[in-house]
């Protein structure tokens, strides 16, 4: 956003400026020639400046959205586009790789009493960039707050000597946590829980 304002102002200023050049050119009365050329070379730097501006490559392992007017419009992959200047602006910028999402430690009781911290990693990866960016408002926090509940739940009702074993906790949690997040445009890839007990030995 503020590379495209950037840019805007410095066509302006560029424009601005060879338009006082052409003004003082006709005050001097050098000629209905030099005018016309002038002008002609005012409207080429505002076509360039113009032609710079609307060019867009988003980089390998990105995807970009595209507002035009406020609105929602479509996903950039990998590429060179071209765009309206001034009416249509990037969004946001999503990494097409996977992600690793700390999940941070909370206080649970299991089913048989036993107080423990659960923590934990979700992995993710952006599938649908249009969903990501408007379906939420802040996707790693709406995911983080997600898995903290579903982490609860899941310990909550289980006993405690059955997470010897993790793997079948974090397959349900793969399952759940999938599932509420695939209309946020998201495709979960793995859980990772890390229980530890509070009592004191």
């Amino acid at each position: 956003m503020g590379g495209i304002l950037k840019s805007v102002l410095q066509g302006l200023l560029i424009a601005a400026a060879m338009v006082t050049v052409a003004v003082l050119l006709v005050g001097l009365n050098m000629g209905v020639i030099p005018f016309i050329l002038v002008t002609i070379g005012v409207f080429a730097a505002i076509l360039l400046v113009v032609m710079f501006m609307a060019g867009r490559r988003v980089p390998p392992g990105e995807v970009w959205t595209v507002e035009r007017l406020g609105r929602s419009m479509r996903a950039l992959q990998p590429g060179f586009y071209l765009v309206l200047p001034f009416i249509d602006l990037i969004g946001q910028r999503f990494s097409t790789a996977e992600v690793a999402l700390s999940i941070p430690q909370q206080g649970v009781t299991t089913a048989d009493g036993v107080p423990v911290t659960v923590a934990g990693t979700v992995y993710y990866r952006v599938q649908d960039a249009m969903k990501a960016a408007y379906q939420v408002q802040d996707l790693p926090n709406m995911l983080t707050k997600l898995a903290m509940t579903q982490f609860r739940a899941e310990v909550g009702r289980t006993n405690y000597d059955r997470y010897a074993s993790r793997t079948e906790a974090e397959y349900r949690l793969l399952e759940t946590l999938g599932n509420a997040a695939y209309p946020l445009g998201v495709n979960l890839k793995g859980v990772a829980l890390r229980i530890e007990d509070t009592v004191e030995r």
